[in-house]
């Protein structure tokens, strides 16, 4: 299925399900589809989620295997280069990862956290689950 059909709707379905896990947790101090700079390649960035004013949260969900967990870097160096370029405005990135498509390698690598071993600053982005994510969220650990 191409984009705008299934996958389209299972991601905001996910995107809900990470938005509950902040109202919950944080209550109404976050903001959802703000557009918060440049991508790597000079577009616009728009941010799933952006909590406290200064963590930026994307959403990413692969409900089949495709070329979006190769898009995950891209989203690593984009957020890099945003935090970099905030001047202290922004300060951690997190990408919330989910759904059956990612491929048991990219899994691993992503959630293992090995950009930091290719990109400068690298420790700004953290790759994780909604597991995880709904962990860290529950303690209020952002």
């Amino acid at each position: 299925m191409g984009p705008g059909g299934k996958g389209t709707k299972s991601g905001k379905t996910y995107e809900d399900i990470i938005e509950t896990a902040i109202k919950s947790n944080y209550g109404e101090n976050y903001k959802k589809q703000i557009n918060i700079g440049e991508s790597l390649f000079g577009g616009n960035y728009r941010a799933d989620f952006i909590l406290n004013e200064n963590i930026i949260i994307s959403a990413k969900w692969q409900q089949v295997s495709g070329t979006a967990e190769q898009k995950i870097l891209y989203d690593v160096a984009s957020l890099i280069k945003i935090i970099d370029e905030s001047k202290g405005k922004f300060i951690k990135g997190y990408i919330v990862i989910g759904g059956e498509g990612f491929s048991d390698k990219a899994k691993k690598f992503l959630l293992s956290q090995n950009h930091k071993n290719y990109f400068n600053n690298g420790d700004k982005v953290i790759i994780l689950t909604i597991d995880k994510f709904v962990a860290l969220a529950n303690n209020k650990e952002l």
